[in-house]
């Protein structure tokens, strides 16, 4: 239900963005992804996958003043490709930490 809701609201703000690209003089007969090239911008969705990692990146380093261990437990396996870091998501019973980083929960378990 609360995933749902999410996605609505997602497409909602990209619908924004395209149609405000559109609207911009000389912009009209492009494709959506056209324009974001042409304006050096990136889809909605692209900037979110990116604040998401970024925030991630600096929970596993220690740059904010949380600690990643409330929010994704590192593998004790050695085995991993490339580097030492697997995160899992922690099991959880509440709404809030279930879709913590709603799209990509999916990959991480």
């Amino acid at each position: 239900m609360v995933l749902a809701a999410l996605t609505i609201i997602l497409r909602r703000l990209e619908a924004v963005q395209r149609r405000f690209t559109k609207k911009l003089v000389g912009l009209h007969a492009l494709t959506y992804t056209e324009r974001l090239e042409l304006l050096g911008l990136e889809r909605l969705e692209s900037r979110r996958i990116r604040a998401d990692i970024l925030f991630a990146y600096k929970l596993l380093f220690g740059m904010t003043a949380l600690h990643s261990d409330d929010f994704f437990i590192l593998t004790e396996s050695t085995c991993t490709i490339g580097h030492p870091y697997k995160l899992f998501l922690p099991r959880c019973s509440t709404d809030v930490r279930k879709y913590f980083l709603p799209p990509y929960r999916k990959s991480l378990e």
